[in-house]
């Protein structure tokens, strides 16, 4: 072969390389919906008219609306019934039977009426951890996702309910948070306060480490955003005047497990506000607050992080995570003292979906123009007949 030649080949092998590289990336960039839903069939499959209640018509109808949009795929966050007494396997059935209703796949998180609040009154007599485990066999077995048409998914050992898989250049992960202070809640003294403290701290653990490889795989295939799924509320919103606490908005549900003055939830806050600013170009300008206060960087850019939870039953959009962690104190241009001033982390949001009886879906558009990456809307209101 002559120099020239080999030459010839080489670009020509260089342009289909670039040629090939600009499609996928075409396809990796192409817009698309997903949904996302969860706290929904309250009613207890355990009466008689179940089938005809209209919490479970209106989930039904939930799920028919999903499928006849143009989500991809939906994500749950847990909660998929209620928490009184059950016969375990027949709730398991009865369960799988409405995720089947997804045409297209259903990738879910665990929530506290699934399994830490409730308990068996039908053999087998399940406590609340065998009732978890008992789920992580039934739901989360194998690598596909639930949903007709399934999906890919990794899990975590020990953990598969948290799973995480890419689509289009974006990385999606849950993790296992629940309500009620992220804690088993005791029936008739079972399980011990050791036992409930040892589980909440392995799980907690467990969960961090979750999202710092979410956020790793991330980095590394170089996403144009991450979005996480959980089932917990960490914030409550009981006023609307803004409270503080160890420098994040509207803290609640603070109970001595990770120390005394700290809500089970701030570990997760801190990693989502550390890894958040390492996410993406996020860079720190200088910005005059006042003579008394001087200049505080302010953190601007970055990719977009995007976290879906349920727990509180409520439609709600925010941006709770805030920079730096304590604020500062000082004087305002009228010369009146501020009791807390601080930045919202500019990257960051936080949407909770939907609840009972408020039963409903999330529709989340992704446009790769949009240097939010995300937007989202109620989807329509669900039929109760």
């Amino acid at each position: 072969m002559t120099l020239g030649r080999f030459v010839q080949l080489s670009i020509l092998a260089f342009c289909l390389c670039q040629t090939a590289d600009a499609a996928k990336h075409k396809r990796n960039c192409k817009n698309f919906e997903f949904a996302a839903t969860g706290d929904f069939d309250y009613a207890n499959p355990l009466d008689p008219g179940y089938l005809t209640t209209w919490q479970h018509t209106q989930t039904v109808n939930i799920i028919e609306d999903i499928n006849r949009s143009k989500a991809k795929f939906t994500l749950g966050v847990g909660d998929s019934g209620n928490s009184s007494p059950k016969n375990q396997e027949y709730i398991d059935k009865k369960k799988r039977e409405v995720f089947d209703l997804f045409k297209r796949p259903f990738i879910t998180t665990l929530g506290d009426n699934d399994w830490s609040q409730t308990r068996s009154i039908a053999p087998p007599y399940y406590t609340q951890l065998q009732t978890l485990e008992a789920s992580r066999v039934t739901y989360f077995s194998g690598n596909k996702s639930l949903g007709q048409k399934k999906m890919k998914v990794a899990r975590q050992k020990k953990y598969p309910e948290n799973q995480r898989f890419v689509y289009r250049g974006i990385v999606f992960a849950t993790f296992h948070t629940i309500g009620e202070y992220d804690l088993i809640i005791p029936i008739d003294g079972v399980p011990s306060q050791e036992v409930i403290e040892a589980e909440y701290i392995a799980r907690r653990d467990a969960n961090l480490e979750w999202i710092r490889k979410a956020f790793a795989c991330a980095r590394k295939i170089d996403a144009k955003g991450i979005v996480f799924c959980t089932q917990a509320d960490h914030w409550y919103r009981d006023t609307l005047t803004p409270s503080f606490h160890n420098g994040y908005v509207n803290q609640y549900k603070k109970y001595p497990v990770d120390t005394s003055d700290r809500s089970n939830f701030q570990s997760y806050y801190e990693l989502m506000r550390d890894e958040s600013l390492q996410f993406g170009d996020v860079e720190f300008e200088d910005v005059f607050v006042s003579n008394a206060i001087g200049y505080q960087p302010r953190p601007v850019g970055g990719k977009p992080v995007l976290v879906i939870y349920g727990d509180s039953h409520r439609f709600t959009m925010d941006s709770p995570i805030i920079y730096p962690p304590g604020g500062w104190l000082g004087e305002n241009e009228s010369g009146q003292w501020d009791a807390f001033q601080a930045w919202d982390m500019p990257n960051y949001l936080e949407i909770q979906v939907l609840g009972s009886p408020r039963q409903g879906w999330v529709k989340i558009k992704v446009d790769f123009d949009d240097p939010q990456l995300f937007s989202m809307g109620r989807g329509p209101i669900p039929r109760t007949r």
